[in-house]
């Protein structure tokens, strides 16, 4: 299970700000880019990708924005030490519109950790 191109945790940043640079006037699921980061930064979306690109770690938006690129789906989960299993917090889909890959992937799952970080997770298993 591979997507269309690698890349790491830094290179998704400098792609996603790269993206967000370039195209901060489209829509994402009907509002444009620029105002989803104003809306949920309090910021212009110049100094936003530049704070992505030296490092800041994304969240939803950037989530958003990849699942769109790649046109799957993201689900995300929690762990649930209590019974040994991750719990579904949350559902990606993607806005077609904005589809750049095209991908045999059906979704890509991550995991939440202590609410703080995301990591790769393979959902057959869960």
């Amino acid at each position: 299970m591979s997507l269309p191109f690698r890349i790491d945790g830094h290179g998704l940043r400098k792609f996603i700000s790269s993206y967000i640079s370039n195209h901060a006037e489209k829509e994402l699921h009907g509002q444009t880019i620029k105002d989803w980061i104003y809306w949920d930064n309090s910021t212009k979306s110049e100094e936003y990708s530049k704070d992505i690109d030296s490092g800041m770690w994304g969240g939803a938006l950037e989530i958003t924005l990849f699942s769109s690129i790649i046109g799957i789906p993201i689900f995300i989960y929690e762990p649930d030490d209590t019974n040994k299993r991750c719990n579904l917090i949350s559902e990606c889909y993607p806005d077609k519109s904005l589809q750049l890959y095209f991908t045999e992937i059906k979704n890509i799952g991550l995991l939440w950790v202590n609410k703080s970080h995301y990591m790769n997770l393979d959902i057959r298993y869960i």
